[in-house]
């Protein structure tokens, strides 16, 4: 079902989550004057079938989504056991929101947290919300977006740490299932038909017990075909989606994906202008590794499912 953001903008494609009519809510737009917002945790979220719940959180901790990003993101425990409807029984969820409550000069924030929302459900409708949800996908657990000065949305804890604090880290071992793991991600959103449109080390993370990845912030993500939105960053974003022009390719993520694999290898990028290819056997077997993955032309780039055969996942 089509729903209307925030801002106005219709989202294209069919959002499957469970028989809730209006997923996102009303989304009202916020009125002039002066808006303020609370330092307390949420009462009341809507989960994923589109029911309000109650809840009792407390904030654990709390951070910025990424450098520089308009985002903070929280980590909030229940104080009444699991939360209802969560799958596993979770007590304790991540919740993002804007640093300072929506005004009339932010509804592109906004806007990127109603994306968000949307994706999620869709997501959670294609996979299901329990034990068959990939672990590489951060999980939509709930959201608010009536209240248009402070919406928020909730996810499963973050259970993996940072890709920067394991580049050039891993064992070959680990290596190689980060590897996989990173191919196999991007694969699973092409099979859902959706393009990340922003991998890159703010979005991707790492666990070590279970040696896979986690990729997050589904803000500036699209459908297949559906526009491209502009925000990609360089050198991480393909050209294409740096632009935000023509429709989303799942080739996007592609280019994304092979400039991780090479990052996390090397801690250097395949490409970086004003210095020499790095010559170290390593280097050199990672770029033939990954061979079209890096190809600058998306016509010509390989996709997931090529990718990933290759690297025997």
């Amino acid at each position: 079902t089509p729903a209307r953001c925030r801002s106005g903008r219709h989202i294209k494609g069919t959002i499957r989550a469970g028989k809730s009519p209006e997923p996102v809510g009303r989304l009202s737009q916020a009125h002039g004057g002066k808006l303020t917002m609370t330092d307390e945790p949420p009462k009341t979220y809507r989960d994923v079938t589109g029911r309000d719940v109650p809840c009792d959180l407390t904030v654990e901790s709390e951070e910025s989504a990424s450098p520089g990003s308009p985002f903070l993101e929280r980590t909030l425990t229940s104080t009444n056991g699991p939360l209802p409807g969560t799958t596993p029984g979770l007590t304790e969820v991540r919740q993002r929101r804007l640093v300072t409550p929506v005004d009339a000069y932010q509804w592109r924030e906004s806007d990127l947290l109603d994306n968000e929302i949307l994706i999620g459900l869709h997501l959670v409708g294609f996979f299901g919300s329990g034990h068959g949800y990939p672990a590489e996908l951060s999980r939509l657990i709930g959201y608010y977006a009536d209240d248009a000065a402070q919406p928020f949305i909730l996810f499963a804890p973050y259970k993996r740490k940072p890709v920067d604090q394991v580049v050039r880290k891993l064992m070959l071992d680990q290596e190689k299932n980060f590897q996989v793991s990173m191919v196999r991600a991007i694969r699973l959103l092409e099979i859902a038909g959706v393009v990340h449109g922003r991998i890159g080390p703010a979005t991707v993370r790492w666990d070590d017990a279970e040696e896979g990845v986690q990729l997050t912030d589904f803000s500036l993500a699209s459908m297949v075909g559906d526009p491209r939105r502009c925000g990609g960053e360089e050198p991480w974003s393909a050209a294409e989606q740096v632009s935000g022009t023509g429709p989303a390719d799942p080739r996007d993520d592609v280019w994304s994906a092979a400039q991780m694999i090479y990052y996390v290898a090397t801690a250097r990028l395949p490409r970086e202008s004003g210095t020499p290819r790095d010559p170290s056997p390593r280097a050199v077997a990672v770029r033939t590794m990954l061979g079209r993955a890096l190809d600058p032309s998306m016509a010509t780039r390989a996709g997931g499912k090529e990718l990933l055969e290759k690297l025997g996942g």
